[in-house]
C-alpha cells in the first residue's frame, strides 16, 4: 500500500536515513583500516632488521671494576633485554593518531627505537669528526608496508562502497 506523508516528513526521514547509512560507511571505513593495520604490523616485522653480533660475543656484557677497596675483584654484569638482538623487531606496536577535526590516522610504530627507524628509512648525511663523509642510503623498510597498506586500503574500501 502506499503511505502518504507531508514533504517535511518526507525531508525528516530522507535526512535520518542518510545520515544513518553515513555512519554505517564510517563505522565499516574504522573496521577496514583497523584491518589492515593488524596486517601491517607483520609485514614490517618481517622486514626489520637484527643486530648480528660476532660468533665469540653472541651474548652481550659488560664488566664493572670499581675503584673502592670494599669490591676486591670486577663483576660481569649482562646487559638489559633492550641491548640484545631482536630488540627493533619485537618493538612494533600499533598506533592511533587522533586529529583536532575528529579523524584518525591508523598505524604501526616502533615503540622502542622510533629514530632507528628514521635512519634505517630514510637517507641521511654521515658525519665524523664534525666533518661530512659520505651518505647513507636508507632501506625504506617502513615506506614498503606504508605504500602496500594504503594501496591495500584503498582497495578494500572500494570493495565495500561499490557494492552498496
Amino acid at each position: 500500500m502506499a503511505e502518504y506523508v507531508s514533504v517535511d516528513e518526507l525531508a525528516e526521514r530522507v535526512i535520518r536515513d542518510m545520515s544513518q547509512y553515513s555512519n554505517e560507511v564510517v563505522e565499516r571505513s574504522r573496521a577496514v583500516a583497523k584491518a589492515v593495520r593488524n596486517d601491517m604490523k607483520p609485514k614490517i616485522e618481517a622486514v626489520s632488521p637484527i643486530r648480528h653480533y660476532s660468533t665469540n660475543t653472541q651474548v652481550v656484557k659488560r664488566i664493572i671494576v670499581h675503584r673502592s677497596p670494599n669490591v676486591p675483584r670486577a663483576i660481569k654484569q649482562v646487559k638489559e633485554e633492550k641491548y640484545q638482538p631482536g630488540y627493533f623487531k619485537q618493538g612494533w606496536a600499533y598506533g592511533n593518531i587522533r586529529l583536532r577535526d575528529g579523524r584518525e590516522i591508523y598505524g604501526v610504530r616502533n615503540r622502542n627505537m622510533p629514530t632507528v627507524t628514521h635512519l634505517l628509512n630514510f637517507d641521511h648525511a654521515l658525519f665524523a669528526h664534525k666533518k661530512l663523509v659520505g651518505k647513507v642510503e636508507g632501506t625504506s623498510l617502513a615506506d614498503d608496508v606504508q605504500s602496500w597498506g594504503a594501496r591495500e586500503l584503498e582497495r578494500r574500501l572500494s570493495e565495500f562502497l561499490e557494492r552498496e
